[in-house]
């Protein structure tokens, strides 16, 4: 089990609308926009993304569709609640964890076993579970906004720690991929290992890698749903 972050008392501080406002037209994130890595990845693995394929975590649609007043005060709420400042430190834990080398290696041993993996198969592997990782953050998280400040908190932390880490994996095609075997909807855990082996160069149907593709996929959405649950996020469904 990863080690638990301890969660700071949030200081009930309301955001002016005229500040709401500035922060409603800027960009979620620092550096490129994710959903535009995602498209950029998509386009250069030979498929076309249209806006729909960016929600496809989500299981039905939900509370996206705020006029700017309505939006301003969903913010003020999850602000004044403490689930913003929550989703922020979630999303920067979650990136510290998965960047610390030792902590990695020590969960996912039961997974991985004591067999050495070529640079590219770690790098894989990492990639994996980061997609994992923001599945179930789209999962579970009750709301667009609470989503997007962990989501965006999660790559800036990569961004800054990571930086050749982050440039190599926003220039890839992996979570193309994975976009497509999400979507099938028959078999996800299969689909995703498929992937995975193919990915790490193995062809689709090597089971050795399938399996371990799956098992990393199983193994960190229930990991990270139990961060999550530790938040005790208001609103969020038990």
């Amino acid at each position: 089990m990863f080690p638990m972050m301890p969660l700071q008392s949030f200081s009930d501080t309301r955001l002016k609308s005229e500040e709401c406002r500035k922060r409603l037209k800027k960009p979620l994130r620092k550096p490129q926009s994710q959903i535009n890595l995602r498209k950029a990845a998509f386009k250069k693995a030979g498929f076309t993304m249209d806006d729909s394929d960016v929600k496809i975590f989500k299981k039905e649609k939900r509370d996206d569709k705020f006029d700017e007043i309505d939006l301003i005060s969903k913010m003020n709420e999850e602000r004044g609640n403490g689930n913003i400042d929550k989703s922020k430190r979630l999303g920067s834990y979650l990136a510290s964890i998965f960047l610390d080398k030792d902590v990695l290696l020590q969960k996912l041993r039961p997974i991985i076993g004591d067999k050495e993996y070529t640079k590219a198969e770690s790098f894989q592997i990492k990639i994996l579970m980061f997609f994992a990782a923001e599945y179930q953050l789209n999962s579970l998280l009750p709301n667009n906004i609470l989503r997007n400040t962990a989501i965006n908190a999660l790559y800036d932390d990569i961004h800054d720690k990571a930086e050749e880490f982050y440039k190599e994996f926003s220039d890839g095609a992996e979570y193309s991929f994975y976009y497509l075997a999400v979507r099938k909807n028959d078999d996800i855990s299969q689909n995703i290992g498929k992937c995975f082996s193919m990915l790490c160069g193995k062809g689709k149907e090597n089971e050795e890698y399938a399996s371990l593709g799956s098992e990393l996929w199983s193994g960190v959405l229930e990991e990270v749903e139990e961060i999550i649950r530790r938040y005790e996020f208001v609103g969020m469904k038990k």
